[in-house]
C-alpha cells in the first residue's frame, strides 16, 4: 500500500483512553530519520551519534510499556523507514532497554489470503528484532489484499482483529 501505514490507528483508542493509557503516534514517514551508519559508537556509550528527529522517538519509545509495530509488506520486506528505524534502535536494544516490553505486530500486504508469504516474511522481520531485543510479542497480524492506503478501512474482518489485539494489550498493561 501507498501513503502511510493505516493500521497503526484502527486500535480501540477510546479504549485506551477510557484505561488512562496515552497513545503516541508515529508516522516514520513524517520524521527526519538518517540511516544508521554502522559504527557501533552506540554499543559502547548507549547513545546514536546522528542527531536528527530519532532522538525525541527514541525517549518515547523508552517511556513505552508497549509498542504496536505496522509495515507495509513490499517485496517480502518490512518498509524501509521502519528498516531504519529498528536500526536506530541499537542503542537501546543492546543495553536491554527494550526488554519486557510489549509488542503487536501488523502486517499488511497485497497479497492474497493463499499467497501471504510475502506478509509473513515481512512480519518475521519484525519478530526476530522483537525476539532479538527480549521483546513480549503479544501478537502479529497479516492483513490481506490491501492495494490501496484505504482498502483497510473497508475490511471490517481485519480491522475487528487489530481491535481486539489492542483490547488484549491494554489488558495486559493493567
Amino acid at each position: 500500500p501507498s501513503g502511510k501505514t493505516p493500521a497503526i490507528i484502527i486500535g480501540d483508542k477510546a479504549l485506551a483512553e477510557k484505561n488512562n493509557i496515552d497513545i503516541n503516534d508515529v508516522y516514520l514517514s513524517d520524521i527526519r530519520m538518517n540511516f544508521c551508519c554502522g559504527c557501533l559508537e552506540c554499543d559502547e556509550t548507549g547513545n546514536c551519534i546522528i542527531d536528527d528527529e530519532m532522538t525525541n522517538i527514541v525517549s518515547k519509545v523508552r517511556d513505552a510499556d508497549a509498542l504496536i509495530l505496522a509495515t507495509p509488506a513490499r517485496w517480502g520486506l518490512l518498509s524501509g523507514e521502519l528498516k531504519t528505524f529498528l536500526d536506530r534502535l541499537n542503542p537501546m536494544a543492546v543495553r536491554d532497554e527494550l526488554k519486557g516490553k510489549k509488542v503487536l505486530i501488523f502486517a499488511i500486504g497485497q497479497s492474497e489470503q493463499n499467497e501471504i508469504e510475502s506478509i509473513n516474511n515481512a512480519a518475521n522481520s519484525l519478530v526476530t528484532f522483537c525476539e532479538n531485543a527480549c521483546m513480549e510479542i503479544l501478537e502479529t497480524i497479516l492483513i490481506c489484499e490491501c492495494y490501496s492506503s484505504d482498502d483497510i478501512s473497508k475490511k471490517q474482518e481485519y480491522i475487528n482483529q487489530c481491535q481486539e489485539a489492542t483490547k488484549r494489550l491494554i489488558n495486559s498493561l493493567n
